[in-house]
């Protein structure tokens, strides 16, 4: 976001804006002034859309005597629209304390793609005194388009969206809106750092008591500040201090990232807080934007699904890839692979209707292979130019940069697998998980998959020699899964599969994650968290996480060379709580 200093205004503003030229005049938000050029919020038909970003009491506070002269809304698109409203609302519900209407007309630029300003005839003066405010617009579209803008990191708490007769939806985990309020007075804060919003994950690649710490800094002052110190501090595990060299301009946003190592292990229970203790070159003004609670989020481990079959002359490059993906030690541990044996004809591998999932390709009935999907999130598309989570997987470069994203991201929920083999033609799987405030699935499902390794080929095109195939689908609950219900934050999900006795358990593995399932929208259906554990295996679940937060973080001969899950003899495997397990494999 920028310092606003001229205003250019729509036809239908009327109130001139000259007055406060000789104002300051800020674009409060939380966007940093961008605007997206996709949105994953169409609506088909006719109907009201409205958005709205929050600015709490610890942000209006410091504004206090000044006034909201307006709006300024970001749109992805303004085709099929007619009628555009910005307002100040004290609920999301309750009535337009301040407002400014524009009707689009053809051949008019009144309404635009990307920033439209609107100024209110009566502008809003904050008394200091709101719980706080949301800051928002209206638009109305005739037939389906995108309209509504989200960009950046997550700001917990930011931006809700309300579309037709749907009810608000809280979106803040996709981002922020494109919204900021205008405004502007002669007693405008020249000091005002504030926490905007922050999550902490645990961070094992450093230590196994070690966080990595996500926050967001915003500049709601006319100065720049030089830089400022964070501190963190929990109950009995002392404070770490932080001093950020970063300088940052008026209205504008930081997005930090560091870690800390209190030594001893904490969990989801553990309750810090994060201050903004200090700025370089002046006072603070306003004291009540500089403390926060983080939120606990959980590692993630990101789903690989490949499409593929022995007809396809390319696909032995991609599994290549993939292969490769694996051992990555940028991403290693946090990659779990499923193969589906579809897109480009099937072979003998093929699962009952495992076509179905072809549906991804959102490409009217134009499919390939070898492809590829990531957490099925909707990051590509179609030949027809549609949104779509299939994508070619030849180049590893993209491959790895997509998947780095992904696992580069906290998550909001974490599983836990276990089997039970006590009879030998049946495997019985205990899925297990808990999740935090900030979960939000509105249609969660349960994906489990038992998966076979190792499979001789009976031809594969492409491949000279003898040629296995991997992270094969041998069963699953079901095509889409099944719906799953959290109580009280905790999930518990049972399942169970027979064994082919052709099929080699040593080479098995399941599979499960949780995901939204959305069957009239393909860009609603990404997977949130998953977890995977071998057939072969004395010590479950630790691979991933288990119910107490404790995972696996590395494993290691007993010569101190590190190795992974199928290695013969004896493994020392390091958890994240500091323990070591030993594991013998004969």
């Amino acid at each position: 976001m920028k310092m606003n200093r001229i205003f250019s205004l729509l036809a239908c503003a009327c109130m001139s804006l000259s007055a406060m030229a000789q104002q300051d005049t800020l674009s409060i938000g939380f966007c940093n002034g961008e605007v997206a050029t996709t949105s994953e919020h169409e609506m088909d038909g006719k109907c009201w859309n409205e958005a709205a970003i929050y600015l709490p009491k610890s942000v209006l506070s410091a504004y206090k005597g000044n006034v909201i002269a307006g709006v300024r809304a970001g749109l992805v698109n303004v085709l099929n629209t007619d009628s555009l409203i910005t307002w100040v609302r004290s609920e999301k519900e309750g009535k337009n304390i301040s407002s400014a209407l524009v009707i689009r007309k053809t051949g008019k630029n009144n309404v635009v793609k990307g920033w439209n300003k609107l100024v209110f005839d009566k502008p809003y003066t904050i008394t200091g005194d709101e719980d706080g405010l949301y800051i928002g617009y209206s638009i109305r579209q005739k037939a389906s388009v995108e309209i509504i803008s989200t960009v950046g990191s997550q700001r917990i708490g930011t931006s809700y969206i309300k579309q037709g007769t749907d009810g608000w939806k809280d979106i803040s985990q996709e981002g922020v809106l494109s919204i900021e309020a205008l405004v502007t007075g002669g007693n405008m804060p020249q000091y005002d750092l504030g926490i905007a919003s922050a999550t902490i994950v645990p961070a094992p690649s450093v230590s196994p008591t070690a966080l990595k710490v996500s926050l967001s800094v915003h500049n709601y002052g006319t100065k720049t500040v030089d830089g400022f110190t964070l501190s963190m501090d929990a109950d009995n595990l002392g404070s770490f201090s932080s001093h950020i060299s970063q300088a940052l301009e008026s209205t504008a946003d930081a997005n930090i990232t560091y870690t800390v190592d209190p030594g001893v292990a904490n969990d989801a229970d553990t309750k810090w807080t994060i201050n903004l203790t200090g700025i370089d070159n002046a006072a603070d003004g306003n004291s009540e934007n500089n403390s926060t609670v983080p939120f606990y989020t959980y590692i993630k481990n990101v789903i690989v699904e490949e499409f593929t079959t022995e007809k396809c002359s390319n696909c032995p490059t991609a599994a290549a890839n993939i292969h490769t993906l694996l051992e990555d030690k940028d991403v290693e541990g946090n990659i779990i692979v499923v193969a589906h044996h579809v897109g480009y004809y099937t072979d003998w591998l093929t699962l009952a209707d495992e076509e179905d999932l072809l549906w991804f390709y959102n490409a009217s009935g134009n499919t390939y292979a070898p492809a590829a999907m990531i957490n099925r999130k909707p990051y590509f598309t179609s030949k027809t130019n549609q949104p779509t989570p299939v994508f070619l997987p030849t180049n590893y470069q993209e491959l790895k940069a997509y998947a780095a994203h992904e696992v580069s991201l906290s998550t909001n929920a974490m599983l836990s697998v276990e089997l039970d083999k006590s009879n030998d033609s049946e495997v019985k799987v205990n899925v297990s998980g808990i999740c935090n405030d900030l979960y939000s699935a509105s249609n969660p499902y349960i994906m489990v998959y038992l998966i076979e390794n190792e499979l001789k080929a009976k031809d594969q095109a492409g491949a000279t020699g003898t040629y296995f195939q991997q992270h094969v689908t041998r069963a699953c609950n079901g095509i889409w899964g099944e719906p799953v219900t959290w109580n009280d934050k905790s999930l518990s999900y049972q399942t169970s599969f027979s064994i082919d006795p052709t099929w080699n358990k040593k080479n098995m593995e399941v599979v499960a994650f949780v995901y939204n399932y959305n069957k009239e929208n393909i860009k609603d259906c990404t997977i949130e968290n998953a977890a995977s554990t071998p057939w072969e295996k004395d010590v479950t679940a630790i691979n991933t996480a288990s119910a107490d937060n404790t995972y696996e973080v590395a494993r290691y001969a007993a010569d101190g060379r590190r190795v992974d899950a199928s290695h013969k003899g004896l493994t020392i495997i390091k958890l994240s709580n500091g323990m070591t397990v030993k594991e013998f494999i004969k």
